[in-house]
């Protein structure tokens, strides 16, 4: 089955939320931790063919690299929805990102997708890559019904992802926001 729906917020942006909400309501999934580093290197080396069959065979996909090839994606699977996943600002994800980096070591893959490797020393470039790709996602689905923008911060939840992802909301189940406990089996049963 051809995926349903990417979610294309860069890393900190609600991805993960986006992600473990769709797998609670039974479809299929892949996010970043589960073949993170293929998945970059697949990209980096411009081997989008291969992404796009491991993409065939999930129903959601999120995070990088999706989020830098939704071009081709949206192309490849002309059914598929897009969700793009942002933070109430900038100053807001560029907070998360550089805590969520603080201590680790520097990762190839962020050179890669946003110039650089470590946001705290480059906050000006990580800070106009995140809103460049924000601007660039709406221009290029600008008069679409394809992308859904998503802030956790502002609202966004079971409503927006359930419309999106075409099934009903589950009656007395959180909203699976990153950190959270983990997520109880949905009221509804899993789509068939």
């Amino acid at each position: 089955m051809p995926p349903i729906a990417f979610c294309i917020g860069l890393s900190r942006t609600g991805t993960r939320s986006f992600g473990k909400a769709a797998e609670s309501l039974g479809f299929s999934r892949l996010g970043w931790i589960d073949r993170s580093d293929e998945l970059m290197r697949a990209w980096h080396e411009g081997r989008h063919d291969e992404l796009l069959a491991v993409a065939d065979a999930y129903e959601v996909l999120g995070d990088i690299p999706w989020a830098l090839l939704y071009e081709e994606l949206a192309e490849t699977f002309p059914e598929a929805r897009f969700a793009l996943t942002r933070r109430s600002s900038v100053d807001v994800w560029l907070r998360s990102i550089v805590a969520h980096t603080n201590g680790l070591p520097e990762y190839w893959g962020h050179e890669a997708a946003y110039g650089a490797t470590m946001p705290a020393e480059n906050p000006d470039v990580y800070r106009d890559f995140y809103l460049g790709h924000l601007d660039r996602v709406r221009e290029f689905f600008r008069g679409s019904d394809r992308l859904v923008e998503l802030c956790w911060e502002t609202g966004s939840g079971w409503d927006d992802v359930c419309t999106m992802l075409g099934v009903p909301v589950p009656e007395g189940v959180p909203f699976p926001h990153h950190g959270a406990l983990a997520i109880k089996q949905a009221a509804t049963p899993p789509r068939a």
